[in-house]
């Protein structure tokens, strides 16, 4: 009778649980087809009706998501709001004991989300640019402070040259608002270190190499400043020429392109076989991936014998899946008929893989030591209770579940280019390309004063 009762209380857990089984994107499947399709109040109409959106575990992700749709609906100050709460929560990262035991024995999906590491970076951006729209550059400049100090932690957090933990973007953008700001010394200094990630990183890691207006750039505010031994070594390295260009009557205008949209999680599998080292540790092996993670148990965990029984465990994981962009390339055309290429900046798309993968294998340690108690508590109670541990194995197995939360509303790459034009009324044209032929021209008409 009680293995009865106690399979009853669990099936009845796993139906409340199976919703939950879903990954996010699929959770909220009305509001990503709203986005994707370009029905932005739909999209945050689906958001605002949400109520566990602000106080739920992933409220940092509909706080983001809320500010992305309300800044591309040109509510700046509003999206602002929703992006300072996310801010505020991803600066928290609050150390809740309970959760933390409780996605040890179940699933990382019950502990508070707070962010990938370059998603977080992005927040300061979003701001920013909200910023700049506004005409409002000094807290545009806050904004770059703030990534900044976000940046130092980040190079503090990692040491291995390997890991993602430079943002060469962040750096440009940074570069920009100074150089808006006519503060020629801090742009020369934010597009010097932006340059060297380029280099170092992004062009290796990220296929994401120079953009040649941030060359140009470079050579400008060198030369503006006086840094002139600057300005000859930089021509020397570019191949380049800096020929000071007359400003009088003229102005910019600075394009950034949201292409696409960014990757987002699903779960997949993993079967390891077990073997015991006799020394508190415990291999986990899957020799079709070539994977051998050695897990510390110690020789006096109370569950240690059972886990010598074991054989196989399957365990989730999360991994990302691209989406692809329609159009791969663009560029901005003035009235005088001169196209300027839009270069990309922020291959978001493969920062996000990377990203994953420079953590995969603490993720894998912890995700195999969840898996093994599971497993152990469920070979003890079987030996115990034998309808008890059945059902106390498909409550494991229905709540062995990958964290496939991330924020799904940034793009899939950033795209800039800086165009010369001149004042009063113009019209650019943006003509965007794909590789299958697809192809669309936009024209973009402002006033500039």
């Amino acid at each position: 009778m009680l293995g009865i009762v106690v399979k009853r209380i669990v099936l009845g857990f796993v139906l409340l649980s199976i919703p939950s089984c879903m990954s996010y994107y699929a959770k909220y499947q009305k509001f990503n087809s709203d986005f994707e399709q370009g029905n932005l109040k739909a999209a945050d109409a689906v958001l605002a009706s949400d109520k566990r959106g602000p106080k739920g575990k992933a409220h940092l992700l509909y706080f983001l998501n809320r500010g992305t749709v309300n800044s591309y609906l040109g509510n700046y100050e509003q999206s602002n709001s929703f992006f300072e709460e996310a801010y505020n929560i991803s600066e928290i990262q609050t150390n809740n004991a309970v959760a933390a035991g409780l996605a040890l024995l179940l699933n990382p999906k019950v502990e508070e989300y707070h962010g990938e590491t370059f998603e977080v970076l992005l927040v300061n951006y979003y701001k920013a640019l909200n910023y700049l729209k506004l005409g409002q550059y000094d807290e545009a400049l806050v904004e770059c402070k703030r990534m900044d100090i976000r940046l130092n932690k980040l190079t503090d957090k990692f040491s291995s040259e390997a890991k993602y933990k430079r943002d060469a973007f962040v750096h440009l953008l940074m570069g920009i608002i100074y150089d808006v700001n006519q503060d020629y010394n801090n742009a020369f200094i934010a597009y010097r270190n932006a340059l060297n990630i380029y280099e170092k990183d992004y062009a290796v890691k990220f296929n994401t190499p120079v953009p040649y207006q941030l060359k140009q750039d470079l050579l400008r505010t060198a030369y503006l400043t006086g840094f002139l031994d600057d300005v000859d070594e930089y021509e020397k390295k570019f191949g380049m020429k800096y020929q000071p260009v007359q400003r009088k009557g003229k102005g910019e205008v600075i394009l950034l392109w949201h292409n696409g949209f960014g990757p987002v999680k699903q779960e997949w599998s993993l079967d390891f076989t077990m073997v015991d080292l006799g020394n508190g540790y415990m291999n986990f092996v899957n020799t079709g991936a070539g994977l051998t993670i050695p897990v510390f148990i110690g020789n006096d965990h109370p569950q240690r014998g059972q886990l010598r029984d074991l054989q196989i465990v399957r365990m989730a994981l999360p991994k990302y899946v691209e989406r692809p962009p329609l159009y791969t390339n663009a560029d901005l055309t003035t009235a005088d008929g001169v196209a300027h290429p839009v270069e990309l900046a922020e291959n978001i798309n493969d920062i996000a893989f990377k990203s994953l993968h420079d953590r995969f294998l603490r993720d894998l340690g912890e995700a195999l030591l969840r898996l093994a108690l599971k497993k152990a508590a469920e070979l003890a109670l079987r030996k115990e209770n034998q309808e008890a541990g059945i059902a106390l194995g498909l409550f494991n197995a229905i709540s062995e579940q990958a964290d496939t939360r991330n924020w799904q509303t940034l793009p899939y790459a950033i795209h800039y280019s800086r165009v010369p034009v001149d004042t009063g009324e113009q019209v650019l044209q943006f003509n965007r390309r794909g590789n299958n032929g697809a192809s669309q021209t936009m024209p973009i008409p402002f006033n500039l004063k």
